[in-house]
C-alpha cells in the first residue's frame, strides 16, 4: 500500500505529542512524491531529511515518498526524523567535537544514536498484547 501526504501529517501529530515537541515549535514539513535528488549515506535513496534550530524552536523536515513502501516504514521514518529534532543539539556537539577530519564518524555516531532511540520509542509505544494464561 502506497503512503500519502495525509499519512505523514497524521503520524507527525501523533509522534509530536509523544516526543514532547509542543506548540512552541514551528515545524515546516514538506512532502514530495518524487525521489530526493541527493543520495543518503552509502549511496542509498534518501527518504527524508531534517534541519533544526532548537534555540528558535524551528525545524524543517522533508519527506520523499517515492521509495517509502508502506505505513510501517513511514512511521519509522517519521519517528526517526522527529527524534533528530529532539536530539539536534547533541548531534551538533558530537559532529563539532569530531571536527572536519572525522566528520563522517560524527555523522555515523549521531545517526546511530537516532536510529536506536527512534526504534526504542516505537517498541515502547506499541499496544501491549494480553498474555495468555
Amino acid at each position: 500500500m502506497k503512503v500519502s501526504r495525509r499519512d505523514v501529517f497524521v503520524l507527525i501529530r501523533k509522534w509530536r505529542k509523544i516526543l514532547g515537541i509542543g506548540s512552541e515549535w514551528k515545524l515546516d514539513v514538506s512532502v514530495m512524491d518524487e525521489p530526493c535528488s541527493d543520495e543518503g549515506p552509502g549511496n542509498l535513496a534518501q527518504l527524508a531529511r531534517t534541519r533544526a534550530n532548537t534555540g528558535y524552536h524551528t525545524a524543517e523536515i522533508e519527506f520523499f515518498l517515492a521509495h517509502i513502501e508502506d505505513a510501517r516504514e513511514l512511521e519509522e521514518i517519521v519517528v526517526h526524523e522527529l527524534t533528530h529534532v529532539v536530539t539536534w543539539d547533541a548531534s551538533e556537539v558530537v559532529t563539532a567535537a569530531c571536527g572536519k577530519k572525522l566528520e563522517d564518524m560524527g555523522l555515523s555516531i549521531t545517526e546511530g544514536m537516532v536510529v536506536k532511540l527512534s526504534r526504542a520509542l516505537i517498541r515502547a509505544n506499541k499496544p501491549q498484547q494480553k498474555k495468555r494464561k
